[in-house]
Parts: C-alpha cells; sequence; structure tokens
C-alpha cells in the first residue's frame, strides 16, 4: 500500500509480519537463558589432573568449550582448582550437581557456579606511594 505524505513525497506502507514470525522469535527468546554459557569453579582437584581428564569427566554432561587449571605464577605448579565452560547452562548444571562431591582421582571434587572475579585493588598509583612515604600527609597539609 502506498500513500502520499505532504512533507516526504510517496511513501510505501509497511505491513507487519505474520503472527507465525512473532512465535518463532519469542519461542528463541524465551529459551536464551538456557543455552547460555555457563563458567563453573571446580576445587579439591588432585595436582595430578590435566586439562583433558578434566574435559573428559565434564564432557559426559555436554559440550565444553574451555578448561583451565590454575597454576602458581612463581612455580608453575598446579594449585589444585580450575574453571570449566559448558556451552549450555542446562548441561552445565547437572554437571554441577552429578560431579560435586564425586571421587575424582582419589578426591572429592567441589564443583559449583563460578562467581564474577572481584576487583583486587592491584598496585596503587605513585602519587598514592608517595603520599604514604611523607606519613599520609599531603602537601596541602602543610
Amino acid at each position: 500500500m502506498t500513500f502520499i505524505h505532504p512533507f516526504l513525497g510517496v511513501r510505501k506502507l509497511m505491513m507487519p509480519a505474520p503472527a507465525h514470525c512473532y512465535g518463532a522469535f519469542s519461542r528463541d527468546w524465551d529459551n536464551r537463558e538456557k543455552v547460555r554459557k555457563m563458567n563453573i569453579y571446580v576445587g579439591n582437584l588432585p595436582f595430578s589432573a590435566s586439562e583433558d581428564e578434566v574435559r573428559d569427566a565434564f564432557a559426559a554432561y555436554g559440550e565444553v568449550t574451555s578448561v583451565a587449571l590454575i597454576k602458581d605464577k612463581v612455580t608453575g605448579k598446579p594449585r589444585g582448582f580450575g574453571f570449566v565452560e559448558m556451552a549450555n547452562s542446562a548441561e552445565a548444571e547437572k554437571a554441577i550437581n552429578e560431579l560435586n562431591g564425586k571421587d575424582f582421582k582419589g578426591r572429592s571434587l567441589v564443583v559449583n557456579p563460578a562467581r564474577p572475579r572481584e576487583d583486587r585493588g592491584g598496585r596503587s598509583s605513585g602519587q598514592d606511594r608517595r603520599n604514604r612515604s611523607e606519613g599520609g600527609r599531603k602537601k596541602d597539609d602543610w
């Protein structure tokens, strides 16, 4: 359908999409939480555990997108925990429920949804170090 706009001239009037199109979109929109990636904390891992062994343990419950076993920065030795990312949050929840407390190479696993990283503060700026060396006083206090 066309019409004449007083300032813009001839315009086509767009018809809304058929109702069945909206249904497909809303179903996908409602299911978006179920298919979102989920990061999982895995604790009490034996120091001899490899990424492939941890991946195999979680792959029984769904698609594993990544595995990261945390190592000490100085020594390079494993710290006994890591993170597993799974592609589907429903599969990840099932893995958490099944593997938490389960024996893995002689140790009882601790498996939970990973919490977001907290800001640990890092190093202070040079200005802060100078103020601290002067007993916490600033030049304005002189």
